[in-house]
């Protein structure tokens, strides 16, 4: 039997953990297993704050022209870890990024019935828990079809062009999400959008059946592989990422030894 098999087995898994694991072993012991105090960070509070603006609008507790106001009042008060200094202006570009997406809102939710925001769903993978939030589903009030949108505030773009891998990461997080919806409950999503707030644009796609498939596999063999560790090593290569961004930067052993 192994060290952690207990807490392992009855893990409930989610992308975000598995995410973990892929970039940082160290970082899934610590966070998952000795379940450490987590540190958030700029970027973490900047996509909740937006997704919380969203979520508000979505459940009408804020109107289309009161989100400029809203996240001009809150940002502060929201943004509660200091913006990395390098590169330099990052901190005033991400607050007018924001400001411009809520000035420029459009949306007209008339044309849809909204399903699910933000709301947990659970189910079992033979012995594998695990659990998602996607983070809206409606349905086009039209033509009955159902929709998956996703909220990033990465920047989607890499030398004025889109990022071809941070796009199919955010693809593979949507198919994974809409697989669930099907199989748990039964809303047959044909369509998805990536929304990136600091772009202030939408990106669509139609849902492709085996590549859900293809996302049940991934969580199988990362189980697999999570189960069946005993190193737990540290990705050292990414010292940005160690210092600025891991959510447990303050209590690993090996933050001196990026790079």
């Amino acid at each position: 039997m192994g060290k952690y098999d207990i807490i392992l087995n009855e893990l409930k898994y989610s992308y975000s953990s598995l995410g973990t694991y892929n970039h940082c072993h160290y970082a899934f012991l610590l966070t998952y297993i000795q379940a450490e105090a987590r540190m958030g960070n700029f970027f973490s509070d900047y996509g909740k704050f937006s997704h919380s603006i969203l979520e508000k609008y979505f459940k009408d507790i804020l109107d289309i022209y009161q989100l400029p106001l809203y996240y001009q009042k809150n940002y502060k008060k929201s943004i509660k870890h200091s913006c990395p200094i390098y590169p330099k202006g990052m901190a005033e570009k991400y607050y007018q990024e924001g400001l411009t997406f809520f000035e420029n809102f459009e949306f007209d939710k008339s044309k849809y019935e909204i399903i699910n925001i933000e709301g947990k769903l659970k189910t079992k993978l033979k012995d594998i828990n695990f659990v998602l939030v996607p983070d809206l589903v409606l349905r086009e009030k039209e033509n009955n079809e159902y929709m998956l949108l996703d909220y990033k505030t990465a920047n989607l773009y890499k030398n004025g062009k889109l990022d071809k891998k941070k796009i199919e990461d955010y693809k593979f997080q949507c198919n994974l999400y809409i697989y669930f919806l099907w199989t748990i409950k039964n809303i047959q999503i044909t369509r998805y959008s990536i929304w990136a707030i600091r772009n202030n644009a939408r990106i669509e796609y139609i849902y492709e059946p085996i590549a859900g498939l293809d996302t049940v596999e991934w969580i199988k063999n990362t189980v697999a592989e999570i189960r069946a560790e005993e190193k737990w090593e540290p990705n050292t290569s990414e010292p940005y990422f160690c210092t600025q961004l891991c959510n447990n930067r303050f209590v690993c052993k090996f933050i001196n030894q990026n790079g």
